[in-house]
């Protein structure tokens, strides 16, 4: 396997060429074409080591590019939800007692009823969705019971009166 030339050396051999800068370019894609396992171990070692700094460039980063950064933790959420849905109803049995979280079968059915019972407005402040999506109302349980499925018992909120109306079941206003 062909070593890579150090920085000092590959600077000294392109410093006063600036059209040298593709050759370069296409021979580090070669080398790392041609090594691609040891490039990897080395970066993955680095990574190991420098981790404060691994940090902050993804931090830079971040920073630099923040739509970027929003489609891709999008694409993750959509793409994971499943998975994330699973864990939650597994830490619900786990931490929270059976039952808690742990929607029914005929729940999603519960839901448009109360949907199209309040008509697909926020019982709160009257605020419609939007675009037709549910994720912006929630179903709330008047009596705090996530167990308490019964229609007399759910209430359609927008999430800022969802919120308010917990603060409030919660006496911190």
């Amino acid at each position: 396997m062909e070593e890579w030339p150090s920085d000092a050396e590959m600077r000294r051999r392109y410093a006063r060429q600036p059209e040298q800068r593709e050759k370069r370019r296409k021979y580090a894609r070669g080398y790392y074409q041609r090594n691609k396992e040891k490039v990897k171990a080395a970066n993955q070692a680095w990574r190991e080591r420098n981790p404060d700094k691994v940090r902050d460039a993804m931090k830079a980063y971040a920073k630099a590019n923040p739509e970027k950064i929003k489609s891709i933790a999008k694409r993750h959420y959509v793409a994971n939800r499943d998975e994330r849905l699973e864990a939650m109803r597994e830490y619900s049995k786990r931490f929270l007692g059976p039952g808690h979280m742990v929607r029914k079968a005929g729940y999603p059915a519960l839901v448009d009823e109360v949907i199209e019972y309040a008509g697909g407005v926020c019982q709160g402040c009257g605020a419609e969705r939007s675009g037709g999506k549910v994720g912006e109302l929630c179903v709330h349980h008047l009596d705090g019971a996530p167990t308490n499925n019964v229609r007399e018992n759910l209430m359609l909120l927008c999430r800022s009166c969802h919120v308010t109306f917990h603060v409030e079941m919660r006496g911190r206003v």
